[in-house]
């Protein structure tokens, strides 16, 4: 499948992807932020569809990146231990993003409209939703963990992340 992560895995995301900061840009108690962007490329109408059917053409890609907006407080991670938690959670992050674009690059594949305009219309209509979706998915494991403060729910969700990946594989 064309889809791609950038870093390529979870365990390739590192502090590297992260401005290292005093104190949190936005003014909160947070230590950490993972920003991720949804690009697809080479979108382009499949020439070959049913007359008066506009769609996707296969072989575009869907890239799922960690963006320069992502951020981390430096005193968060002066000990390995918490340096750890903390990593593991924002990697967490930035799969809730993946599982989101993975979902996204079906829906594009599915999306079919009368016209071009149409198709543009809705395809900008299923990347608003799935940001949101994203955001709300987000917003709900940092407030289920407390950003990765209670271990277990952290496990929860890092266990939620891996049931669906394996159901993806299959």
């Amino acid at each position: 499948m064309p889809f791609q992560m950038v870093p390529d895995g979870k365990l390739a995301l590192n502090w590297t992807y992260f401005r290292k900061v005093n104190v949190s840009p936005d003014g909160d108690k947070m230590s950490a932020l993972t920003a991720c962007s949804t690009e697809p490329s080479r979108l382009s109408v499949d020439s070959k569809s049913t007359p008066g059917v506009y769609k996707v053409a296969e072989g575009f890609m869907l890239t799922v990146r960690v963006t320069q907006d992502s951020w981390v407080v430096k005193s968060a991670i002066a000990s390995e231990s918490e340096s750890k938690r903390l990593i593991n959670h924002e990697r967490t992050h930035f799969l809730l993003a993946s599982c989101v674009a993975f979902d996204l690059y079906q829906q594009i594949l599915d999306a079919k409209e009368t016209s071009s305009a149409r198709l543009q219309a809705k395809l900008t209509e299923l990347r608003r939703k799935a940001a949101k979706r994203a955001q709300d998915m987000s917003d709900e494991y940092d407030d289920d963990t407390l950003h990765g403060d209670i271990a277990i729910a952290q496990r929860n969700w890092d266990l939620r992340i891996e049931r669906w990946d394996r159901e993806q594989s299959e």
